[in-house]
This record gives structure tokens, C-alpha cells and sequence, in this order.
């Protein structure tokens, strides 16, 4: 297990499709003339993948700070001919330096470490501090997607997005399978979400959009 780690951190390092500084992947993100989305701590991509596969006018990047995880997503969007996908492999306290102001459509973080522990729940990716990188990368009424199987998380996020000025909560529901005509983007299952389902856990799930900076009525963001 440690040697198939180490050669995937390889494949992560070695590959083009992964950036880790601000240089190098800005010179790459000009390049991008479409909508962009992220998904955070995407450990093999699952749901990247997914999308990218269903979205080919869009540009999906996976974000995690495992290299080994980052090296198996590459190799996988390599196996099926993705060529609207990225990988940073970067803490994600370090987004802001990696992308300007109100420059990405949409962010899905999905089954992120809920970090039970009080003491930590500044590390859980909807504290404030996260949200406050996210609104500062998200467009106007740009999305944030949460799914997550701990209850604890999915409060936690209610409570901090419904503080946050930035942020207006557009829809809830801590039992995710139960809702009717459930948007297909949604029904995608990372292995993670498979094995919570298989152990009875439900799903929750948290959509919030960025307010637009001052709501004039008058200009294209507002109306």
C-alpha cells in the first residue's frame, strides 16, 4: 500500500494536469474560456470526473492536498479521455492564490472530514474562515454544493452559511434520497457516499448561492 502511495504521488507530481503554485497554474487558468467549477477535497475525483464527463463545456478541478490521491484522479481522467479537467494539489486554505475575484461558477465539496472534535471545527470546510476564501473566488450568485453524511457537518453548515452575509441558503434536506425529482447531478456516488449508504447513513445536503456584493435591482447580477 505504501509503494502504490508513493508511485501515484509520482504520477501526481509528474503530470501536467496537476499544479501545486500560483505560477504555474495561473498561466494555465487563462487559458480556460469557460465556466469553472472545483471540487474540494476531491480525494480520486470521483465526482470531478462525473461531472466532466456530463458537462464537456465546462472546466472541473479537483483540489486535495494528498498527492497520491490527486496521481490516481489523473490516471483515471486519463483512462477515459478527459480533457476538461485539472488537479491542484494544495491545501485549500491556499485557494484564494490560486484564482481571482469572482472567477468560479460553482463549488461542490462532497463527504469532507466533518472533524468532530469542538476544537477543530475551524478546520470543517464551511467555517467561516473557508466561506469567506469561497465568496471571494464564487461569481455572483455563484453555487456551493455540500453533501455529507455526519449530521454534525450538515448543522454545522446550516448554522455558518445562515451567518454569513455572503451566503443565502437555497435549499436543505438531511435526507437527500427521500427528495422527489432529485437533480441527477445530485444522484452521483462517490465510492465514499456507496460504502455510507450500504452501512443505512443518509445523505444531507446544503445549496447556497452568493449574494450579489449590493442587490440595486437594476444591473444584470440582480435581476
Amino acid at each position: 500500500m505504501a509503494r502504490k502511495k508513493l508511485l501515484m504521488g509520482e504520477v501526481a507530481r509528474d503530470s501536467d494536469l496537476v499544479f501545486n503554485t500560483p505560477a504555474s497554474f495561473l498561466e494555465f487558468f487563462h487559458q480556460i474560456n469557460c465556466e469553472i467549477v472545483l471540487e474540494l477535497a476531491c480525494g480520486k475525483a470521483a465526482y470531478v470526473r462525473e461531472l466532466a464527463k456530463r458537462y464537456p463545456n465546462r472546466f472541473f478541478i479537483g483540489v486535495d492536498v494528498k498527492a497520491d490521491r490527486i496521481g490516481y484522479a489523473v490516471e483515471r481522467a486519463r483512462e477515459e479521455r478527459l480533457d476538461n479537467v485539472a488537479f491542484l494539489n494544495i491545501r485549500i486554505e491556499d485557494l484564494a492564490d490560486f484564482f481571482p475575484e469572482n472567477s468560479v461558477s460553482e463549488i461542490w465539496i462532497t463527504f469532507a472530514d466533518p472533524f468532530l472534535k469542538p476544537s477543530k471545527s475551524n478546520r470543517r470546510l464551511t467555517a467561516p474562515g473557508f466561506l469567506e476564501i469561497y465568496s471571494k473566488i464564487l461569481k455572483t450568485k455563484g453555487l456551493l454544493h455540500m453533501k455529507t453524511d455526519s449530521d454534525l457537518l450538515y448543522e454545522f453548515s446550516i448554522e455558518s452559511l445562515t451567518a454569513n452575509p455572503d451566503f443565502d441558503i437555497l435549499a436543505v434536506a438531511d435526507d437527500l434520497y427521500s427528495v422527489d425529482d432529485l437533480p441527477l447531478d445530485l444522484v452521483i456516488q462517490t465510492p465514499f457516499e456507496q460504502k455510507h449508504l450500504k452501512n443505512n447513513l443518509t445523505i444531507k445536503y446544503v445549496l447556497s448561492l452568493r449574494k450579489p456584493e449590493s442587490n440595486c435591482g437594476n444591473c444584470s447580477c440582480c435581476n
